[in-house]
């Protein structure tokens, strides 16, 4: 399914309890922070992974892992798959993402080859 199938397949069942890039009757409860985990994250999501329900060999998600920072910081690091990377405003779209949430539930990441890893700019300030 490409991209906008997807996004056909989400205006079709936006009644059920999808909104957005989430599908909340796929979640369970929010943790402290009000985040949920990653089951109900559909296809456009920027850090859509491999945790999803909707992962599948037609939409493959990404990845998250534990990286070391340049402090040695163990922290949350996301890898997108080639898949997401192909999609028409991905990179924009995880740009936007980490910019927000850097420190929050994302420290770094990871692109997959052949892409540049200077893809994802860090914020100055979040310069480790």
């Amino acid at each position: 399914m490409g991209f906008l199938e997807a996004l056909q397949d989400y205006n079709a069942r936006a009644l059920g309890g999808i909104f957005g890039d989430y599908d909340y009757s796929k979640a369970d409860e929010a943790n402290v922070f009000g985040h949920y985990t990653d089951l109900g994250k559909l296809p456009w999501h920027p850090t859509f992974s491999d945790q999803s329900a909707y992962d599948s060999l037609a939409t493959p998600a990404g990845h998250w892992g534990k990286q070391p920072n340049l402090e040695g910081r163990l922290g949350w690091d996301y890898q997108p798959s080639v898949w997401q990377m192909g999609q028409p405003g991905y990179i924009d779209s995880l740009q936007r993402y980490y910019n927000e949430e850097v420190g929050r539930g994302i420290d770094t990441v990871t692109l997959p080859a052949p892409y540049r890893q200077d893809l994802i700019k860090k914020p100055p300030e979040q310069l480790f």
